[in-house]
């Protein structure tokens, strides 16, 4: 089918504009019939899980939650649903959530519950005494899909004990066991608000779906989406059909663009698909650091003492689930003026940044997975995130983008872990302005082995046979003959910047390139700020 029949086929299945009462209140009371309000409240288009029965969140928005409702099951299978359909060509963007409802105090009572609207809004609100509501659900969802609505994938979620329930007592938090420094760290790097600010500004719809309930299905079907607009992008640019494939993208991942006209967000244009590509590989990346606050561990009980409940520090049990050791350095030490020394020498001639703060870093999986073929030619090196990855960093390490991820100029040298021996380089990643002005820039021991040196982009993972990382000789490089040797053989470019005399270096900066995730050792964390 050619890509005119095929844009013309999406616009004519919804050239009939359902009607969209997108402004709703609560049910201020239990109801009995259905009831459906509309003001001019906005709030969540979306999951909202305040509180949950199982590992399925009930929707905020169902008076009475879990306390009055279950959700029901059938065949197996959950009955409730997020469904989503964007089209920019005739200004579409809305959500369709539905649930099938039991009482926990009228046995036999059953419900439909059902939200829908405009992104961004709260939406129209019903809530329906049904006796076949299975059913209902079953044939409202189907003929919804087939109008082209799509389903939202959501990451299950592991039900969560509340001390103050558990123990019929106050609840007080004990004190962190941590270094104040450490605190202060994960204090940042799990800021929660600060970490949605950052996604929002991109348009991600942060009620609609929750960081902590994004499924690695969801993120990855976005990816392969974007892999279609490059392609696109890359060869006949069909106005058609980057309208259809912009639909489809942020049908997969919800944006919230209030009641701006879509058309003005079809992703046509090499910036915008750079965004969309920066916006799910940090979603990715900032999932793990949600989950980890969203998985409050399980108290428990002691013996019986007067006060209240002592519960565990949630700094602390953070960092537990980080399974990465973080120690702060000594602002004395020589390990810590090493580091200081090399990020200043390398950080860039006119840049006015100044180390905050050093950790070492020692992940528990990383200690017997690293080098496992002995590599030779180990380097201490950059690798520049923004801060809301760094959780998740710590959590499973460096990764490589997977096979759904569409390159991008910041592949030039196919997938894998890119490492830099200029500070300058890696500080480019950090989007401090997302981050109160902060820099987050990572250390790593990694094996280079046998380095491939290439002087230009190869766009590929594939090196030659015999060697073992790839080296993308920069025209801005480190003066080697400054380079010291720490720990017997691991070496630490800790020279000045300085122009590169072969005149065949025409990429920015000296890149390392590993394509075995298992050749890269997290070592070290640096705080800097101007």
């Amino acid at each position: 089918m050619s890509t005119k029949r095929q844009a013309k086929k999406l616009d004519k299945e919804t050239s009939k504009k359902a009607k969209e009462d997108v402004t709703a209140s609560i049910p201020d009371s239990l109801p009995a019939l259905s009831k459906k309000s509309s003001s001019t409240k906005k709030g969540g288009a979306g999951a909202a899980p305040v509180e949950e029965q199982g590992v399925v969140p009930i929707d905020a928005h169902v008076a009475g939650g879990a306390a009055l409702y279950n959700i029901m099951r059938s065949g197996g299978k959950v009955m409730s649903c997020y469904l989503m359909f964007s089209n920019v060509n005739h200004n579409n963007n809305k959500f369709y959530i539905m649930q099938c409802l039991e009482s926990t105090t009228a046995a036999g009572q059953t419900y439909l519950f059902t939200r829908y609207g405009r992104v961004g809004e709260t939406g129209v609100i019903s809530l329906v005494p049904n006796f076949d509501a299975v059913k209902t659900y079953q044939k409202t969802k189907a003929a919804k899909i087939k109008k082209g609505y799509q389903e939202i994938q959501i990451a299950a979620e592991k039900p969560k004990a509340n001390a103050q329930e558990e123990s019929k007592e106050p609840v007080k938090e004990g004190p962190s066991r941590l270094e104040p420094s450490v605190q202060d760290l994960l204090r940042f790097i799990f800021d929660i608000k600060l970490i949605e600010k950052s996604v929002q500004a991109s348009g991600y719809d942060i009620q609609k779906m929750p960081l902590g309930n994004l499924s690695e299905e969801t993120i990855l079907k976005g990816y392969s989406v974007l892999k279609k607009i490059q392609t696109e992008l890359n060869g006949n640019k069909s106005a058609a059909v980057l309208d259809t494939l912009s639909s489809e993208f942020y049908t997969t991942i919800p944006h919230n663009f209030g009641r701006q006209n879509m058309k003005q967000f079809t992703i046509n244009t090499n910036d915008k698909f750079k965004e969309k590509v920066g916006l799910v590989a940090n979603l990715q990346g900032i999932a793990q650091a949600a989950n980890i606050v969203e998985n409050k561990s399980k108290i428990k009980k002691e013996e019986k003492k007067a006060g209240p409940v002592i519960v565990p520090n949630k700094i602390d049990q953070n960092y537990e689930q980080l399974d990465c050791e973080v120690k702060s350095l000594d602002t004395k030490s020589q390990e810590y003026k090493m580091l200081e020394t090399f990020f200043n020498n390398t950080k860039g001639y006119s840049s006015t940044l100044k180390v905050m703060g050093a950790y070492s870093l020692a992940r528990a999986s990383e200690k017997k997975d690293f080098n496992p073929k002995k590599l030779n030619n180990r380097w201490l090196l950059w690798h520049g995130t923004r801060f809301s990855n760094i959780a998740g960093i710590l959590k499973q390490g460096l990764r490589i983008q997977p096979p759904e991820a569409p390159l991008t100029d910041a592949g030039w040298f196919g997938k894998g872990i890119y490492l830099a021996s200029i500070a300058e380089c890696s500080l480019g990643y950090c989007h401090s302005y997302l981050s109160k002005g902060e820099s987050f820039l990572l250390l790593c021991e990694a094996a280079r082995g046998n380095s491939h040196t290439v002087y230009s982009q190869t766009w590929s993972s594939n090196i030659p046979a015999g060697t073992h990382s790839t080296h993308g000789v920069g025209a801005r490089t480190h003066d080697p003959s400054q380079n010291i040797v720490i720990e017997k053989d691991l070496t630490v470019p800790t020279g000045y910047c300085i122009k590169n005399a072969d005149p065949k270096a025409t990429i920015a900066h000296d890149e390392y390139v590993f394509y075995d995730p298992t050749q890269v050792k997290l070592r070290y964390l640096l705080r800097v700020k101007g």
